[in-house]
């Protein structure tokens, strides 16, 4: 068996890959795993909401589990709970492979993740409870506005940071999309927050 050279060019390229995948592993799984939570959340709650449907009686004696709760709080569910988190666990991953480093600051992804899902479920619990602005796909109240905006800022932050102290060379398109992506949705989310609950 011949040893490994790590002056090989293509073998440089290999472990340094490795190197940067190693390094974004528990941020992704974090963001990951919660996404695939939920996913089953959301899940369920489609789930309720789609019986409802045909027989509205059904755990008709919990007012949190109304049709008029539990299908607003099944949409955010999946799209800031599921495929927001989705979505920033590949980015992270994109932008550690595209700048071809390992991944700087893992606190303040984790950090990030945290504070996204706390966001999440304090949402959802807010719908259930009846605090939901009935603005579709905004249902969540003004104050979790604010935890999730913080928990995206720190993800640009550390884009930001990642992007500055990327390898020297060529820079993809992809990652200028990726990058521009990452602070697109944030502008609009709170544009629209703003507009529509803040300061209607």
């Amino acid at each position: 068996m011949t040893p490994i050279n790590p002056n090989v060019p293509e073998v440089a390229s290999r472990m340094e890959r490795a190197s940067i995948d190693a390094s974004c592993r528990l941020p992704v799984l974090v963001f990951f795993g919660s996404a695939i939570f939920w996913l089953l959340v959301g899940t369920l709650l489609a789930l309720i909401a789609s019986i409802k449907l045909h027989s509205p009686t059904f755990l008709g004696e919990w007012s949190f589990l109304t049709f008029g709760r539990v299908r607003p709080a099944h949409l955010n569910a999946v799209a800031y709970g599921w495929a927001s988190a989705a979505a920033l666990g590949v980015a992270i991953w994109l932008m550690a492979r595209l700048c071809r480093v390992p991944l700087r600051n893992q606190k303040l992804i984790l950090g990030a993740g945290v504070l996204w899902n706390v966001g999440v479920a304090v949402g959802l619990l807010a719908i259930l409870g009846g605090g939901g602005t009935s603005i579709e796909w905004l249902e969540f109240p003004a104050h979790v506005t604010f935890i999730l905006f913080s928990a995206y800022a720190l993800v640009s932050i550390w884009a930001i940071d990642m992007f500055v102290n990327r390898k020297p060379g060529h820079i993809y398109v992809s990652q200028w999309y990726l990058f521009a992506a990452l602070f697109w949705f944030p502008w609009l989310y709170a544009t629209a927050n703003i507009m529509l609950i803040l300061t209607p």
